[in-house]
């Protein structure tokens, strides 16, 4: 025997009889090494977030195994190390997935934001990775979304008229403007058509339009141009277009949880803030989602910029536009791969607001500037059950706006009177949850005048708050037809004291032609 082989031969021995040393042991001593990242360049953001999302899933599932052994074979050092091993790559994992999230709403040409509603809506008409295809060039996409609804009330149909004549909030205005869905009859209505095209332009440019037919009327909606990464992150959009200010007035009704709008855009922006003018966005670059955008607008509102003009009343000013302008933040933390979280924040301002209020003899015109503010929060929950068993969302907004006025003008006459100063505010909370498949029921509390004021010559008039509760119950059959119930119970302020009223309505939405197969 060589000098090696007996070297070998001891060595193999005294393993074998060293009761320290078992093969137990021997593995702890060298526990397997979790393997690094990989960073293939030609593989696709989507089966990369696909791939990554699978290992996440089982290195979870290792460390739940490993955690529920036990008690003798756990707590050693050894195992200690592999969970930790472990629980440092799950990090590393949802790092760079949360990175590639980013990067994918970022070269998104949309405005997009984690906790976008997914309702009933006409497709992405940019797909194909925001290219220019043989299939989209030259064809823009069209869809056709009817909203039947039935409606009755307790009030002869004047629940709605309850709503706009809020005390504090009540303008009486000469001409009104804005955009609502809530004009309806009791019985069958038709609220309205919504015909909504879309398309690329070219590969610098998108295009989005949206009609809506009422009755005998055709309002266009939207009709807007919007760039694709001329700059990294940066994108303009001008025309006519929903503002990004709060989180549901850029939404159109087929993707309200609701039947109607929150109390406070009905009071505050008269429906929602829908003008014509430009918006600029910028996603920057880092590890939290964060959108930051800017609008200046023509200022037509009828809640925060409306604009009359000499016609109505001689002493009203006939100012140029843009007189809005409006600034929005959005922020939405990574809470893991099943949640999607948004906080909010809006600002606006008008650099000329004007009203007509109804006087003892004849019109009062007031005339100055508007100043408002909103907070929202929204939170996603997706249970991974089938048809949105499980999965709930949580809403809330909260504006208040202020109004500092003139009297510029009684009647025909000019006339200089005391300035007034209006604040009111308004929010809203909702909650729904899908309790079966396809079935979701929500509730949402409606607050408006919780800050109610007038302030004139030294003098203070109060309102009292108003309220509003709503509960429905929705059946989705597939992911584009709905059927809704919603009951809703009222108690308003008005001029001649408090206004109660109770609501019933019965809605259908469908979606035909292009759209996304998306839930509700």
């Amino acid at each position: 025997m060589t000098a090696t082989s007996l070297f070998l031969f001891t060595a193999i021995a005294f393993a074998a009889l060293s009761p320290g040393l078992d093969a137990r042991a021997l593995q702890e001593q060298a526990p397997p090494p979790v393997a690094p990242l990989a960073t293939p360049r030609s593989e696709p953001r989507s089966d990369r977030v696909a791939r990554l999302e699978g290992e996440r899933r089982e290195l979870l599932a290792e460390v739940a195994a490993l955690r529920s052994q036990p008690v003798g074979q756990a707590g050693t050092a050894a195992f200690e190390a592999r969970i930790a091993e472990l629980e440092r790559r799950i990090r590393e994992l949802e790092s760079e997935l949360a990175k590639l999230r980013a990067d994918a709403l970022r070269s998104l040409p949309g405005t997009q934001t984690p906790a976008d509603p997914t309702g009933l809506q006409p497709a992405d008409p940019f797909g194909q990775g925001g290219q220019v295809t043989a299939g989209n060039a030259f064809n823009p996409s069209i869809s056709v979304i009817p909203d039947g609804v039935y409606y009755n009330d307790d009030r002869g149909g004047g629940a709605t008229d309850i709503i706009g004549g809020a005390a504090g909030f009540d303008t009486h205005a000469a001409e009104t403007g804005g955009h609502g869905h809530g004009s309806v009859e009791r019985g069958f209505n038709l609220r309205e058509l919504e015909v909504s095209f879309s398309g690329s332009v070219d590969p610098y440019f998108d295009a989005w339009a949206v009609l809506a037919v009422s009755g005998a009327e055709i309002e266009a909606e939207e009709a807007f141009v919007q760039t694709r990464q001329f700059i990294p992150g940066l994108q303009v959009k001008f025309g006519k277009f929903f503002s990004g200010i709060g989180y549901m007035n850029r939404q159109h009704p087929h993707q309200w949880d609701f039947v109607d709008q929150a109390v406070p855009y009905e009071l505050l922006f008269g429906g929602a803030l829908n003008e014509v003018g430009v918006q600029v966005n910028w996603l920057p670059s880092l590890p939290i989602y964060t959108l930051v955008g800017f609008e200046a607008l023509q200022g037509e509102n009828e809640g925060v910029a409306q604009h009359l003009g000499p016609d109505t009343a001689a002493s009203f000013a006939d100012r140029a536009g843009p007189r809005l302008f409006t600034g929005f933040v959005k922020v939405s933390p990574d809470v893991g791969y099943s949640g999607a979280l948004q906080f909010g924040a809006s600002l606006g301002h008008s650099r000329l607001h004007q009203e007509q209020h109804d006087g003892d003899a004849e019109p009062e015109a007031l005339e100055g500037t508007t100043t408002f503010f909103g907070l929202d929060a929204v939170y996603r929950y997706d249970s991974g059950k089938q048809w949105g068993a499980g999965d709930v969302t949580l809403q809330s907004e909260y504006f208040r706006r202020a109004r500092s006025l003139d009297v510029v003008g009684l009647g025909s006459q000019p006339v200089a009177g005391p300035p007034r100063d209006f604040a009111q505010d308004g929010l809203y909370a909702q909650a729904v949850y899908g309790f079966a498949p396809r079935w979701t029921a929500g509730f949402r509390l409606d607050l408006a005048g919780l800050v109610n004021r007038v302030d004139e010559a030294g003098a203070t008039t109060t309102y009292d708050s108003s309220r509003r509760y709503t509960a429905n119950v929705t059946f989705n059959p597939t992911e584009f037809s709905r059927f809704r119930f919603q009951y809703a119970r009222g108690d308003f302020a008005a001029a001649s004291g408090r206004e109660a009223y109770n609501q019933v309505w019965v809605q259908f939405q469908m979606s035909l032609g292009a759209h996304g197969a998306h839930k509700f």
